[in-house]
């Protein structure tokens, strides 16, 4: 078991997967990752296996990792889910260069987490979805 966790760099955006399912994975499924409103299918380096600590590959956007704030708006069995349904807390912290939003969500079942990077009041916001359980499916969703 292990978290789901958001990598944010100059050059974008990847996922680092414990030993949970990952992202968009859980029970067979194959949600993308929405950035920005649009479907992203992350490549996973292990050739795309359900479950397992992986890392995907990086896609592409410019964005400058230190400077980003998070605010969670929502958390919930359905992508389009509202309100905030209690699990695990989210994690941000700077590591190196990189912004890191670990999903921990080690309670039972599936959920979609949809959250806001800002870069500064006045830049275009960078929101992101995801969904995580303990059998871990993490899809996010981003939105300009």
């Amino acid at each position: 078991m292990g978290p789901s966790e958001l990598r944010v760099t100059k050059a974008g955006i990847y996922w680092i997967n414990g030993g949970n399912a990952k992202p968009g994975k859980h029970d067979r499924q194959k949600e993308p990752t929405y950035v920005n409103g649009q479907p992203w299918q992350p490549e996973w380096k292990d050739g795309g296996k359900e479950r397992g600590t992986d890392t995907s590959e990086v896609h592409a956007i410019a964005l400058e990792p230190a400077k980003l704030q998070l605010q969670l708006i929502a958390v919930g069995d359905t992508r389009d889910a509202s309100g905030i349904e209690k699990r695990d807390a989210i994690k941000v912290k700077l590591a190196g260069e990189e912004l890191s939003v670990v999903i921990p969500d080690s309670q039972f079942g599936a959920r979609w987490y949809k959250f806001v990077l800002t870069q500064n009041p006045t830049a275009r916001p960078f929101s992101v979805g995801a969904a995580a359980s303990t059998a871990s499916r993490s899809g996010c969703r981003a939105n300009s």
